[in-house]
Protein backbone atom coordinates (compact mmCIF):
# COMPACT_ATOMS: atom_id res chain seq x y z
CA UNK A 1 0.00 0.00 0.00
CA UNK A 2 1.29 3.28 -1.19
CA UNK A 3 2.25 5.77 2.03
CA UNK A 4 -0.51 8.82 2.72
CA UNK A 5 0.46 11.79 1.57
CA UNK A 6 -0.50 15.27 2.43
CA UNK A 7 -2.07 17.45 -0.61
CA UNK A 8 0.65 20.04 -1.73
CA UNK A 9 0.23 23.69 -1.45
CA UNK A 10 1.45 26.29 -3.49
CA UNK A 11 1.20 29.81 -3.75
CA UNK A 12 3.10 32.69 -6.60
CA UNK A 13 3.49 36.82 -6.85
CA UNK A 14 1.52 38.60 -10.02
CA UNK A 15 3.98 41.04 -11.61
CA UNK A 16 1.97 43.55 -9.37
CA UNK A 17 3.67 42.40 -6.52
CA UNK A 18 0.70 40.63 -5.25
CA UNK A 19 0.19 37.29 -4.08
CA UNK A 20 -2.32 35.05 -5.84
CA UNK A 21 -4.43 32.78 -4.01
CA UNK A 22 -3.09 29.35 -2.79
CA UNK A 23 -3.44 26.15 -4.66
CA UNK A 24 -3.87 22.50 -3.40
CA UNK A 25 -2.98 19.93 -5.23
CA UNK A 26 -3.92 16.34 -4.62
CA UNK A 27 -0.92 13.86 -3.93
CA UNK A 28 -2.69 10.46 -6.00
CA UNK A 29 -1.41 7.07 -6.30
CA UNK A 30 -1.13 6.08 -9.25
CA UNK A 31 -3.51 3.04 -9.87
CA UNK A 32 -2.40 1.63 -13.34
CA UNK A 33 -0.14 -1.17 -11.22
CA UNK A 34 -3.42 -2.34 -9.06
CA UNK A 35 -5.61 -2.23 -12.51
CA UNK A 36 -3.08 -4.49 -14.24
CA UNK A 37 -2.91 -7.34 -11.24
CA UNK A 38 -6.81 -6.96 -10.84
CA UNK A 39 -6.94 -7.80 -14.62
CA UNK A 40 -4.43 -10.59 -14.56
CA UNK A 41 -6.48 -12.14 -11.65
CA UNK A 42 -9.50 -11.93 -13.29
CA UNK A 43 -8.11 -13.82 -16.30
CA UNK A 44 -6.38 -16.67 -14.48
CA UNK A 45 -10.22 -16.51 -12.81
CA UNK A 46 -11.67 -17.22 -15.85
CA UNK A 47 -9.24 -19.03 -17.74
CA UNK A 48 -10.50 -22.36 -14.63
CA UNK A 49 -13.71 -21.85 -15.85
CA UNK A 50 -16.42 -24.49 -15.07
CA UNK A 51 -16.14 -27.56 -13.26
CA UNK A 52 -15.09 -30.60 -15.86
CA UNK A 53 -14.91 -34.14 -14.76
CA UNK A 54 -12.10 -35.89 -17.19
CA UNK A 55 -12.13 -40.06 -16.96
CA UNK A 56 -8.83 -40.06 -17.96
CA UNK A 57 -8.63 -43.38 -15.86
CA UNK A 58 -11.45 -44.45 -17.33
CA UNK A 59 -13.49 -45.17 -14.15
CA UNK A 60 -16.42 -43.50 -15.20
CA UNK A 61 -16.45 -45.94 -18.04
CA UNK A 62 -16.28 -48.73 -16.41
CA UNK A 63 -18.99 -48.06 -13.95
CA UNK A 64 -21.03 -47.36 -16.78
CA UNK A 65 -20.17 -50.22 -18.32
CA UNK A 66 -20.82 -52.58 -15.61
CA UNK A 67 -23.87 -50.92 -14.83
CA UNK A 68 -25.29 -51.81 -17.95
CA UNK A 69 -24.68 -55.03 -17.89
CA UNK A 70 -25.56 -55.40 -14.59
CA UNK A 71 -29.32 -53.94 -15.37
CA UNK A 72 -29.28 -55.79 -18.50
CA UNK A 73 -29.18 -59.03 -16.31
CA UNK A 74 -31.38 -57.89 -13.79
CA UNK A 75 -33.83 -55.85 -15.80
CA UNK A 76 -33.31 -56.47 -19.38
CA UNK A 77 -32.43 -58.78 -22.64
CA UNK A 78 -30.26 -60.95 -20.56
CA UNK A 79 -33.22 -61.48 -17.78
CA UNK A 80 -35.50 -62.49 -20.20
CA UNK A 81 -33.30 -64.93 -22.12
CA UNK A 82 -32.59 -66.44 -18.58
CA UNK A 83 -35.98 -66.67 -17.72
CA UNK A 84 -37.19 -68.11 -21.16
CA UNK A 85 -34.26 -70.62 -20.52
CA UNK A 86 -35.40 -71.45 -16.83
CA UNK A 87 -39.03 -72.00 -17.93
CA UNK A 88 -38.22 -74.09 -21.13
CA UNK A 89 -36.25 -76.39 -18.43
CA UNK A 90 -38.70 -76.44 -15.25
CA UNK A 91 -41.46 -77.56 -17.90
CA UNK A 92 -39.05 -80.58 -19.14
CA UNK A 93 -37.92 -81.21 -15.01
CA UNK A 94 -41.58 -80.74 -13.83
CA UNK A 95 -42.43 -83.55 -16.87
CA UNK A 96 -39.80 -86.03 -15.83
CA UNK A 97 -40.70 -85.89 -12.48
CA UNK A 98 -44.11 -86.63 -13.25
CA UNK A 99 -43.36 -89.67 -15.35
CA UNK A 100 -40.81 -90.63 -12.46
CA UNK A 101 -44.09 -90.30 -9.86
CA UNK A 102 -46.62 -91.84 -12.26
CA UNK A 103 -43.82 -94.96 -13.77
CA UNK A 104 -45.73 -97.71 -11.87
CA UNK A 105 -44.70 -101.06 -10.26
CA UNK A 106 -43.01 -103.59 -11.78
CA UNK A 107 -45.26 -106.32 -13.19
CA UNK A 108 -44.69 -109.24 -15.77
CA UNK A 109 -47.51 -110.96 -17.71
CA UNK A 110 -46.31 -113.94 -19.58
CA UNK A 111 -49.02 -115.00 -21.55
CA UNK A 112 -49.29 -111.27 -22.81
CA UNK A 113 -45.01 -111.58 -24.00
CA UNK A 114 -44.89 -112.07 -27.59
CA UNK A 115 -41.79 -113.25 -27.04
CA UNK A 116 -42.46 -115.76 -24.70
CA UNK A 117 -45.26 -117.14 -26.39
CA UNK A 118 -42.97 -117.77 -29.52
CA UNK A 119 -41.00 -119.54 -27.11
CA UNK A 120 -43.94 -121.85 -26.01
CA UNK A 121 -44.98 -122.48 -29.46
CA UNK A 122 -41.76 -123.50 -30.36
CA UNK A 123 -41.24 -125.55 -27.08
CA UNK A 124 -44.60 -127.11 -27.34
CA UNK A 125 -43.65 -128.06 -30.97
CA UNK A 126 -40.61 -129.59 -29.60
CA UNK A 127 -41.96 -131.32 -27.10
CA UNK A 128 -44.76 -133.05 -29.40
CA UNK A 129 -42.26 -134.06 -31.87
CA UNK A 130 -40.38 -136.04 -29.22
CA UNK A 131 -43.41 -137.51 -27.50
CA UNK A 132 -44.04 -138.92 -31.54
CA UNK A 133 -40.40 -139.99 -31.72
CA UNK A 134 -40.41 -141.55 -28.26
CA UNK A 135 -43.81 -143.43 -29.12
CA UNK A 136 -42.30 -144.59 -32.18
CA UNK A 137 -38.93 -146.23 -30.71
CA UNK A 138 -41.01 -147.87 -28.42
CA UNK A 139 -43.61 -149.86 -30.18
CA UNK A 140 -40.86 -150.40 -32.86
CA UNK A 141 -39.65 -152.52 -29.36
CA UNK A 142 -42.87 -154.13 -29.03
CA UNK A 143 -44.04 -155.24 -32.22
CA UNK A 144 -46.01 -152.13 -33.02
CA UNK A 145 -48.23 -152.25 -30.27
CA UNK A 146 -48.42 -149.05 -27.77
CA UNK A 147 -48.66 -149.80 -23.96
CA UNK A 148 -48.69 -148.17 -21.30
CA UNK A 149 -44.83 -147.57 -20.51
CA UNK A 150 -44.77 -146.40 -24.13
CA UNK A 151 -47.01 -143.43 -23.59
CA UNK A 152 -45.12 -142.88 -20.13
CA UNK A 153 -42.23 -142.37 -21.62
CA UNK A 154 -43.81 -140.31 -24.71
CA UNK A 155 -44.89 -138.04 -22.48
CA UNK A 156 -41.90 -137.91 -19.94
CA UNK A 157 -39.76 -136.99 -23.42
CA UNK A 158 -43.01 -134.47 -23.82
CA UNK A 159 -42.27 -132.67 -20.47
CA UNK A 160 -38.35 -133.03 -20.44
CA UNK A 161 -38.66 -130.50 -23.51
CA UNK A 162 -41.67 -128.21 -22.38
CA UNK A 163 -40.21 -128.15 -18.85
CA UNK A 164 -37.32 -125.88 -20.43
CA UNK A 165 -40.27 -123.67 -21.23
CA UNK A 166 -40.51 -122.50 -17.17
CA UNK A 167 -36.77 -121.21 -17.37
CA UNK A 168 -36.99 -119.32 -20.10
CA UNK A 169 -40.39 -117.57 -18.57
CA UNK A 170 -37.77 -116.64 -15.33
CA UNK A 171 -35.73 -115.80 -18.15
CA UNK A 172 -38.06 -113.55 -19.71
CA UNK A 173 -39.07 -112.07 -16.66
CA UNK A 174 -35.57 -111.02 -15.55
CA UNK A 175 -34.87 -109.54 -18.64
CA UNK A 176 -37.97 -107.45 -18.50
CA UNK A 177 -37.36 -106.46 -14.88
CA UNK A 178 -33.69 -105.13 -16.20
CA UNK A 179 -35.59 -103.41 -18.92
CA UNK A 180 -37.90 -101.99 -16.40
CA UNK A 181 -35.18 -100.66 -14.30
CA UNK A 182 -32.97 -99.68 -16.47
CA UNK A 183 -35.85 -97.30 -18.20
CA UNK A 184 -36.61 -95.73 -14.78
CA UNK A 185 -32.85 -95.42 -14.02
CA UNK A 186 -32.43 -93.49 -17.38
CA UNK A 187 -35.51 -91.42 -16.31
CA UNK A 188 -34.00 -90.80 -13.32
CA UNK A 189 -31.00 -89.75 -14.89
CA UNK A 190 -32.19 -87.21 -17.37
CA UNK A 191 -34.40 -85.80 -14.60
CA UNK A 192 -30.86 -85.15 -12.45
CA UNK A 193 -29.37 -84.22 -15.95
CA UNK A 194 -31.87 -81.37 -16.64
CA UNK A 195 -32.61 -80.81 -13.14
CA UNK A 196 -28.99 -79.73 -12.06
CA UNK A 197 -28.39 -77.86 -15.97
CA UNK A 198 -31.24 -76.00 -14.23
CA UNK A 199 -29.69 -75.02 -10.96
CA UNK A 200 -26.32 -74.55 -12.97
CA UNK A 201 -27.84 -72.17 -14.92
CA UNK A 202 -29.35 -70.12 -12.02
CA UNK A 203 -26.12 -70.31 -10.56
CA UNK A 204 -23.71 -68.99 -13.49
CA UNK A 205 -26.53 -65.82 -13.90
CA UNK A 206 -26.71 -64.85 -10.14
CA UNK A 207 -22.71 -65.17 -10.18
CA UNK A 208 -22.69 -62.91 -13.08
CA UNK A 209 -25.32 -60.40 -11.55
CA UNK A 210 -23.09 -60.50 -8.06
CA UNK A 211 -20.10 -60.26 -10.38
CA UNK A 212 -21.37 -57.24 -12.18
CA UNK A 213 -22.87 -55.24 -9.09
CA UNK A 214 -19.37 -55.61 -7.63
CA UNK A 215 -17.50 -54.25 -10.42
CA UNK A 216 -19.85 -51.62 -10.69
CA UNK A 217 -19.35 -51.10 -6.66
CA UNK A 218 -15.79 -51.34 -7.76
CA UNK A 219 -15.15 -48.64 -10.60
CA UNK A 220 -17.97 -46.39 -9.18
CA UNK A 221 -16.47 -45.67 -5.95
CA UNK A 222 -13.22 -44.97 -7.63
CA UNK A 223 -15.47 -42.51 -9.74
CA UNK A 224 -16.70 -40.48 -7.38
CA UNK A 225 -13.13 -40.78 -5.88
CA UNK A 226 -11.81 -39.56 -8.32
CA UNK A 227 -14.34 -36.84 -9.06
CA UNK A 228 -13.94 -35.39 -5.59
CA UNK A 229 -10.31 -35.11 -5.85
CA UNK A 230 -10.40 -33.51 -9.56
CA UNK A 231 -13.24 -31.24 -8.36
CA UNK A 232 -11.10 -30.63 -5.19
CA UNK A 233 -8.05 -29.42 -6.99
CA UNK A 234 -10.22 -27.53 -8.97
CA UNK A 235 -12.32 -26.00 -6.46
CA UNK A 236 -8.91 -25.12 -4.80
CA UNK A 237 -7.69 -23.34 -7.87
CA UNK A 238 -10.87 -21.70 -8.43
CA UNK A 239 -10.92 -20.15 -4.57
CA UNK A 240 -7.33 -19.34 -4.81
CA UNK A 241 -7.70 -16.99 -7.96
CA UNK A 242 -11.16 -15.54 -6.82
CA UNK A 243 -8.98 -14.74 -3.73
CA UNK A 244 -6.38 -13.37 -5.50
CA UNK A 245 -9.66 -11.27 -7.01
CA UNK A 246 -10.83 -9.96 -4.24
CA UNK A 247 -7.28 -8.88 -2.99
CA UNK A 248 -6.82 -7.31 -6.37
CA UNK A 249 -10.31 -5.38 -6.07
CA UNK A 250 -9.26 -4.77 -2.75
CA UNK A 251 -6.32 -2.53 -3.56
CA UNK A 252 -8.15 -0.84 -6.41
CA UNK A 253 -10.41 0.38 -4.17
CA UNK A 254 -8.42 1.68 -1.40
CA UNK A 255 -6.35 3.47 -4.08
CA UNK A 256 -9.39 4.59 -5.95
CA UNK A 257 -10.74 5.60 -2.33
CA UNK A 258 -7.49 7.35 -1.24
CA UNK A 259 -7.38 9.60 -4.60
CA UNK A 260 -10.74 10.33 -3.99
CA UNK A 261 -10.39 11.45 -0.48
CA UNK A 262 -6.92 12.88 -1.61
CA UNK A 263 -8.95 14.94 -4.36
CA UNK A 264 -12.01 16.31 -2.33
CA UNK A 265 -9.28 17.01 0.08
CA UNK A 266 -7.63 19.09 -2.16
CA UNK A 267 -10.97 20.78 -3.60
CA UNK A 268 -12.20 21.72 -0.29
CA UNK A 269 -9.28 23.19 0.84
CA UNK A 270 -8.84 25.08 -2.56
CA UNK A 271 -12.60 26.03 -2.06
CA UNK A 272 -11.80 27.63 1.64
CA UNK A 273 -8.53 29.50 0.51
CA UNK A 274 -11.15 30.98 -2.52
CA UNK A 275 -13.39 32.25 0.30
CA UNK A 276 -10.39 33.32 2.50
CA UNK A 277 -9.30 35.42 -0.23
CA UNK A 278 -12.42 36.63 -1.16
CA UNK A 279 -13.18 37.82 2.55
CA UNK A 280 -9.91 39.81 2.71
CA UNK A 281 -10.37 41.30 -0.43
CA UNK A 282 -13.69 42.92 0.75
CA UNK A 283 -11.81 43.74 4.02
CA UNK A 284 -9.32 45.34 1.77
CA UNK A 285 -11.62 47.55 -0.08
CA UNK A 286 -13.51 48.63 3.46
CA UNK A 287 -10.74 49.86 4.32
CA UNK A 288 -9.71 51.62 1.41
CA UNK A 289 -12.97 53.09 1.32
CA UNK A 290 -13.94 51.79 -1.44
Amino acid sequence: MAKKKSSKKSSKKSSSGKSKATTYKANTIDVTGYNNELAQANNELASIGEFNYNDTSGYKLQADNAFSQWNDLFSGQGKADFDASQQKLQTTVDDLYNQMMNYGDFSYDQEKDQLFQIYKQQYIASGNSAMKNQLAGAAAKTGGYNNSYAQQSAQQAYNNVVGGLSDKAIELRSNALTNWQNEYNQLQNRYNFVNNQKQAEESSYYNKLNTANNAYNVFNNAYKDDYNNQYSLWNDNRNAAQSRVNNAQSQVNWANEYNNNAIATANALNETARNNNALEAIKKKGANGK
